[in-house]
């Protein structure tokens, strides 16, 4: 079943003036590079139960500052490297619970394609970009070929096999009549998502040779890769740069939970899941936001990193590259003082951290996917939608009725709950913060009276989400942006 995708291909920069929506009955277009951790490997198969909804085009093996192969014709030695086979192995693994994935949605890729999508890129070391190699290759003939959706290429280590296929471009093509054509393509095709910048090859090659391509830097190279990433990364680092994880926010990494939940009786794919060897807690998934940020959540967030999703929230830094701590803030009602004690407060991490739970649960559900080979033996998420639309205009003082209306696959009881975003819009009046429905709207129905300090062209985010009534439940969400004429 395709599912129909907004793509803001040239929001960057331009959007709030020019840029025009190009709606797509397709997939989203990806590209993992990944370095091999543990953690990427947690990510890898927690993205296996959501490649339904994407298209992935490539598993490529790449290095980092981290972990290298090494390289015998010039005396590097390996470094942390944990090979190659494990992503082959987990591929056989995800062929056992194919046919449970496939009751319960559609899309699923089928195992043998994963399989001879998987590639080695550059590994021989840290910013390794000595040639070109088969999963250099790959980035660079989905960059160079005939179809026109944004490529999201995700960095889950260095990014040096991205650059490499670059670098394979531009000196094939630099001296050529069709350069310009080529880097206009290039430019409006890709869109990297890098976890942290885990080499320089982003820094000192593709920043510089190629500064008009679309980035979201999750961490900075020189700066301890100070990225929000790290909430989900491993627990001992999560207060890099403020990076807090408060407990009310974390119930569903614990042992009991992820160990019940995840990798105990969920077939064999998961049973490979790493966890913490000291309490079966969760250990990491670092890279695992580069891919919620592709996924159908209602919340919009493709069509501008600053309007926040599953990801986090991020600002933009430059004309095409968005960044997210010291940048963006949400406010964290869990935020505790230096005593310990909650005081609440603006937080980078909480722009992610606040969707944890959500993101927990659903991920709970879809493993369940995995041993349940009658669809209703396990749960579906509801989806949403508003009727009044997802654009709209009003004037100050005007009040403004959004219907929501939801459905549950299941037919389960649904719950809605609206709140104003009002970290990610721009009105910044009195009310920013405390536009919640009147007292007088119901459930599904929510009344709000745009404020009398707002100004033209201020834009207010009201967000409604639904979640079935289940232990472990499924939410989806719609954003309403109102525009004040």
């Amino acid at each position: 079943m395709s599912r129909g995708i907004i793509d803001f291909t040239g929001f960057f920069g331009t959007f709030q003036d020019t840029a025009v929506a190009v709606v797509q009955e397709s997939k989203i277009r990806t590209i993992v590079t990944s370095d091999a951790e543990a953690d990427d490997q947690n990510s890898f198969m927690r993205l296996m139960l959501y490649a339904n909804e994407i298209d992935l085009e490539g598993l490529v093996f790449t290095s980092s500052q981290f972990h290298w192969a090494g390289d015998p014709e010039t005396g590097v030695e390996m470094n942390s490297w944990a090979g190659t086979d494990w992503a082959k192995g987990l591929l056989d693994d995800y062929a056992k619970v194919y046919e449970n994935l496939k009751v319960h949605a559609d899309g699923y890729p089928a195992p043998n394609y994963l399989q001879s999508i998987v590639k080695e890129g550059n590994i021989k070391f840290k910013g390794d970009m000595t040639g070109e190699t088969e999963g250099s290759r790959l980035v660079k003939e989905a960059l160079l070929d005939d179809d026109e959706r944004t490529l999201y290429l995700q960095a889950w280590g260095g990014s040096n096999t991205i650059a490499m296929a670059l670098k394979s471009i531009q000196e094939e093509y630099a001296n050529s009549s069709e350069w310009n054509a080529i880097c206009e393509k290039i430019n409006r095709k890709a869109f990297l998502y890098l976890i942290g910048e885990q080499d320089e090859t982003y820094s000192e090659y593709i920043s510089k040779e190629w500064p008009e391509i679309r980035a979201i830097v999750d961490g900075t190279q020189n700066k301890g890769l100070d990225g929000i990433f790290w909430t989900f990364a491993y627990p001992w680092m999560a207060n890099i740069a403020g990076n807090t994880r408060e407990p009310e926010l974390t119930t569903t990494f614990s042992g009991d939970w992820m160990f019940g939940n995840i990798k105990n009786g969920h077939g064999p794919l998961l049973a490979n899941y790493h966890l913490n060897s000291s309490d079966d807690g969760f250990l990491s998934e670092g890279d695992s936001p580069a891919y919620f940020y592709l996924l159908d959540t209602g919340l919009r967030n493709l069509e501008d990193p600053a309007y926040g999703g599953w990801n986090g929230r991020f600002v933009k830094d430059t004309d095409n590259v968005y960044r997210a701590n010291g940048c963006a803030f949400d406010y964290n009602p869990y935020l505790r003082d230096e005593a310990g004690n909650i005081a609440g407060g603006m937080s980078s991490a909480y722009t992610f951290t606040r969707w944890f739970d959500d993101i927990q649960n659903d991920f709970a559900s879809r493993a369940d996917w995995c041993v349940a080979s009658d669809y209703g033996k396990a749960n579906h998420r509801p989806t949403v939608s508003v009727s009044e639309g997802t654009d709209l205009t009003a004037a100050p003082g005007e009040r403004v009725t959004l219907h929501a209306a939801a459905t549950d696959p299941d037919g389960d009881r649904i719950s809605y709950e609206w709140w104003q975003y009002y970290e990610a819009d721009s009105y910044s009046g009195d009310s920013d913060g405390k536009l919640l429905p009147e007292e007088n709207s119901s459930k599904h129905i929510a009344t709000i009276t745009i404020p009398k300090d707002a100004k033209s062209g201020d834009t207010i985010h009201m967000i409604v989400k639904v979640r079935d009534e289940r232990e472990n439940y499924m939410s989806h969400y719609q954003r309403v942006i109102i525009t004040v004429q």
